[in-house]
């Protein structure tokens, strides 16, 4: 099943213009943020998220059912 999810980085010392998808993967799991469509759509109306000095990317991934 797949699966679109939005991944969140601040970005103000990071150069991530023209980065692949799976090192900025890495690099969100790792520095960033990973919400669903509705994780994020609550976390940016509540302004947890910078959007002055954030970048995201909406990717579809595979999701395996637990």
């Amino acid at each position: 099943m797949k699966e679109t999810r939005v991944y969140v980085i601040d970005a103000q010392h990071i150069e991530i213009f023209d980065m692949d998808e799976e090192p900025y993967i890495d690099l969100c799991e790792t520095f960033g943020k990973v919400y669903s469509l509705k994780g994020f759509q609550e976390a940016f109306n509540r302004d947890e998220i910078d959007s002055c000095t954030s970048f995201i990317r909406f990717i579809e991934v595979e999701v395996i059912d637990e």
